[in-house]
């Protein structure tokens, strides 16, 4: 498990990928919820609504698949 530090305000951006050339289904945790995750294209642009008021989000990924994710804090700004 690893820390995820935000410095600063407003939503964060969060990007992974699969390097083992498999489909691989994971699950992501927070430390503390978030109001809101999303699915993002590339350009960062909201897809897709996955998750609300949550700690943490199961993803599934393709062969070399690159995600973008967003994570809505809902105003509470504090490092996670």
């Amino acid at each position: 498990m690893y820390d995820l530090l935000i410095i600063g305000g407003g939503p964060a951006g969060l990007r992974l990928y699969e390097f083992e050339n498999c489909r691989t289904k994971t699950q992501l945790r927070f430390p503390q919820k978030v109001a809101q995750v999303w699915l993002c294209d590339m350009l960062e642009n909201r897809q897709r609504l996955l998750a609300e008021e949550t700690d943490s989000v199961e993803i599934e990924l393709a062969p070399f698949e690159i995600c973008t994710l967003e994570l809505d804090r809902g105003g509470n700004y504090e490092a996670f």
